[in-house]
């Protein structure tokens, strides 16, 4: 995945209401603009591409950005609490965990582990 499909994929796929787009948007600035139809959304696709953007910003070393896009996610999840949301439950502690032990900064999270 690169920074215009990750682009595309948020502008896409995650709601105007997720008070989090629009800074997963600046992650991944995209020199394209292509307009296309609204896709149909769930909560289950908002979070995991906001995984995978929370991945992607990992994988290239961007640790000031992976930290509070890890925390957006987990507070995200966690304001939910359905059942469907468990199956990515291990996947998002584990980049949060990443994320905070990347910055040596794990002790701030080992209470909400």
């Amino acid at each position: 995945l690169n920074n215009a499909v990750l682009h595309q994929l948020c502008k896409t796929l995650i709601s105007e209401s997720y008070d989090f787009k629009s800074t997963l948007l600046g992650y991944f600035v995209s020199s394209e603009s292509k307009e296309e139809k609204p896709h149909v959304r769930s909560m289950l696709t908002e979070i995991y591409v906001h995984l995978l953007a929370l991945i992607n910003l990992l994988d290239n070393n961007r640790i000031n950005d992976s930290m509070p896009c890890a925390q957006a996610l987990i507070n995200r999840v966690m304001s939910l609490n359905r059942p469907t949301m468990h199956l990515l439950g291990a996947r998002r502690f584990l980049y949060y965990s990443r994320a905070y032990e990347m910055a040596g900064r794990q002790h701030e999270i080992r209470t909400l582990l």
